[in-house]
């Protein structure tokens, strides 16, 4: 992940921008984009999360089905 774009960073530069916030609307809008990224950040993070059990979910299956093939072939194909 780019250091710019963690959750700390955008914390850190919350933590910078808010004793200059005094009605200020650039400011404003910088801590509107900040809400955004922090947005797009959980849920790439969440999406990446989900990604990750289904890919264990799929790598134990396939396991299960190349151990059942080699069972398989390891009998001749005799059943």
């Amino acid at each position: 992940m780019h250091p710019l774009v963690s959750t700390p960073s955008c914390r850190r530069a919350r933590a910078i921008l808010s004793p200059l916030s005094m009605d200020n609307p650039a400011i404003d809008r910088l801590d509107a984009a900040i809400t955004r990224v922090e947005r797009v950040l959980e849920q790439r993070l969440a999406a990446a999360a989900t990604l990750a059990r289904r890919h264990a979910a799929l790598r134990e299956k396939m396991g299960e089905a190349v151990a059942a093939l080699d069972e398989i072939i390891a009998r001749g194909g005799q059943d």
